[in-house]
């Protein structure tokens, strides 16, 4: 389907190359900007389903190869390459999970294509980004939640001798295993969808004919699916760990002593469905106790996100810790010898997109921020504030006053008081456990409802129309799928304006009625995200975020996440790029602070990059990719901002990216180089 696409799309990879040579930049909203649209979001689609079991293998670099990417013997593709006929990676090169090669940005009204490349025996770490018009230089390494651009977060390093894994074991004898693991579930999901239908047909006996007892069957289907079978899914997962893959150890290499295990645990809680039996239960007990069973040691009254991780034996985590969202913690990367133990001290606060490695300490009531990076065996000091990452290591802003500090309480401090002092009553940690749970149970499977809504809609067809009906059905079911998004995007929309109304500036205190209504909102949301992808980049994204309260200009471009949509204001012609982050919340001390996020006309916000609440950019300002603009941090006109934290840069250095520079690919060779040089280099 992919390559289909593609072909229909783009036409022929080397073909493509070679319109992208002539003419790198295309117009937003034109002919050529659809069609790459087309191919990008299709090819997303199917990559997000072949990469949870397939990275890592040979099978994933054939599929890369057959969507016209130059790739050599022996690569190792754990991360995402996002598009395939610009991407070059070298013989025996690795891309760890989170990495990505890039090959488009959109800046100034236009979609700009670049070529990009991993040199041969090269390394892009965990997280890091290779930026189009880039490459990492042959025997180099990009460093953990770094980039390759000429400014911003660069850590550019000599690569590690580590032992290759065995990509010929992982393909034929893993990638069949990890489907069988994956479809286990399915064996006591049909047995319990038989005792559900079997009970309807009693009930039916007495009360209901036929037709309803076959309607009522299906009103319960999405709720029986998404508890039953993803809670089925998690104990397989619990039950592998146990009895197969058994305890991670400190000191120990697992990826060599028990590499096939590993690897195989590995794509199981990497699974759309593993991330779909936690997702429901955030900063409940219940998400706890799912991560103690699988061997973590989690303190009490834990407000704890969905992370990624696989060694969770080796993850400590004290009383009353914050998470926020997308973290991954990492006892072992893959250019360690060995494993170490990560530690979280009680009241530390590990905010979103943060990257925790090997032996990292998180010192108690230290602030991780947004996006940041604890390198291997740093130590964050109590009550310290630190965030992003600079020469591989994350940066310390300030200190945090002690709570036992003399000096006059401020309206911020009673309301943290206040908060911490809610949360360690068993009252309101009972109620927020289960008002949150009641929540997950009843509105986390609405996106199954209207996905069910198209079966059902098949069913009355063939029931009353017999087959004539159900050709119809399948004859129209693009246009009926397309429907239930639109019923499914309104229906969420509905939902935020009843329940939770206008999100407004301010502070707000954990178990306050706010703290509720955004948990709430987070929960509607979730099912959503997926659909949102999925028309990103599009004017029906621009609808959607209108309804939802954004304030979005004419001819805007969005294509990154949002939560508080009443903060955000977007101007005329501005474009925001692939995951990029515009929420307008952040948690420090068990408060959210709400604060608006203002990015001005045809300014332009880079793929993965993040705008802090109280951040903007002002008109023409561009924010480059894979960088954070901090809370109350502005932007002026016309500005470039790089980095992590961003800092103001010459803007002549992103014309170097269009030069067509020569290397021999030697040791010296610079790490930004054109899309001609990068090929050269590989």
């Amino acid at each position: 389907l992919a390559w289909l696409a593609q072909r229909l799309a783009l036409g022929a990879p080397a073909a493509y190359r070679e319109r992208v040579r002539r003419t790198p930049a295309v117009p937003l909203w034109s002919g050529s900007y659809f069609r790459w649209w087309f191919a990008s979001a299709v090819t997303g689609v199917v990559t997000a389903r072949l990469e949870r079991a397939l990275h890592g293998t040979r099978l994933m670099n054939a599929y890369y190869r057959a969507l016209g990417a130059q790739i050599g013997a022996d690569a190792v593709l754990e991360g995402r390459i996002v598009d395939p006929p610009l991407a070059t990676v070298g013989a025996g090169a690795s891309l760890a999970p989170g990495a990505e090669i890039d090959g488009h940005f959109v800046r100034d009204g236009a979609l700009h294509r670049r070529r990009a490349a991993v040199g041969a025996g090269a390394v892009a770490g965990l997280h890091a980004y290779v930026a189009p018009g880039t490459a990492v230089a042959a025997g180099r390494a990009a460093g953990p939640l770094s980039t390759t651009m000429a400014v911003g977060a660069r850590d550019d390093r000599p690569v590690s001798s580590v032992r290759a894994p065995d990509l010929s074991r992982r393909t034929w004898l893993g990638v069949p295993l990890v489907y069988v693991l994956q479809a286990l579930p399915y064996v006591p999901f049909v047995y319990l969808l038989e005792q559900v239908y079997r009970g309807v047909l009693v009930w039916r006996r007495g009360h209901l004919d036929w037709s309803k007892a076959a309607w009522l069957f299906w009103v319960c289907y999405p709720w029986v699916w998404r508890l039953g079978f993803h809670e089925l899914y998690f104990w397989v997962v619990v039950l592998f760990k146990r009895l197969v893959v058994g305890t991670f150890a400190a000191g120990r290499n697992d990826a060599t002593s028990k590499p096939l295990r590993r690897w195989l645990f590995e794509r199981l809680v990497e699974a759309e469905a593993f991330e779909s039996c936690m997702r429901p239960w955030l900063s409940t007990e219940v998400l706890c106790w799912r991560y103690r069973l699988l061997g973590a040691r989690i303190g009490r009254r834990v407000h704890i996100d969905f992370f990624k991780c696989v060694e969770y034996d080796l993850i400590e985590v004290e009383d009353d810790v914050v998470f926020g969202s997308l973290v991954r913690l990492a006892p072992r990367t893959p250019d360690d010898a060995a494993a170490s133990p990560i530690v979280i001290r009680r009241e530390a606060n590990v905010l979103d997109h943060s990257l925790v490695l090997p032996g990292a300490v998180v010192g108690e009531r230290a602030v991780l921020g947004t996006f940041s990076l604890a390198a291997k065996d740093q130590v964050f000091a109590p009550g310290s504030v630190a965030t992003g990452n600079a020469g591989g290591r994350g940066v310390v802003l300030r200190r945090r006053p002690e709570p036992g500090e003399k000096q006059a309480m401020t309206p911020l401090q009673k309301l943290e008081a206040e908060a911490r002092r809610r949360h360690r009553s068993a009252f309101w940690f009972f109620w927020w456990n289960a008002v949150n749970c009641l929540v997950a149970v009843v509105f986390y499977p609405l996106r199954d409802v209207f996905e069910t809504g198209i079966i059902a809609i098949g069913y009355m067809l063939y029931f009353y129309a017999s087959w004539a009906g159900y050709y119809a059905y399948f004859g129209c079911l693009v246009l009926l799928n397309c429907a239930f998004v639109y019923v499914h995007l309104y229906y969420v929309a509905a939902l935020k304006w009843l329940l939770v109304g206008r999100f407004r500036q301010g502070n707000y205190g954990f178990y306050s009625r706010y703290h509720f209504v955004w948990a709430l909102m987070m929960t509607l949301l979730a099912p959503v995200y997926p659909l949102v992808d999925a028309i990103h980049g599009t004017v029906l994204a621009t609808w959607f975020y209108r309804r939802m309260g954004a304030t979005v200009g004419d001819r805007a471009c969005v294509a990154g996440k949002a939560l508080e949509f009443d903060l955000l204001t977007l101007g005329a012609g501005a474009s925001v790029g692939r995951l990029c982050d515009a929420t307008c919340h952040t948690v420090e001390n068990f408060v959210i602070k709400l604060a608006p996020v203002a990015i001005g006309d045809r300014a332009d916000v880079g793929a993965r990059s993040v705008v802090m609440p109280g951040g903007a950019l002002g008109a023409g300002a561009t924010l480059l990719p894979h960088a954070l603009i901090l809370k109350g941090e502005a932007a002026a006109d016309g500005t470039v901002w790089a980095g992590l934290p961003a800092e103001a840069v010459d803007a002549s250095a992103l014309d170097d990216v269009d030069a067509n520079l020569e290397t021999d690919g030697g040791a010296e060779a610079p790490l930004l180089v054109a899309a001609d040089g990068a090929a050269a280099m590989v």
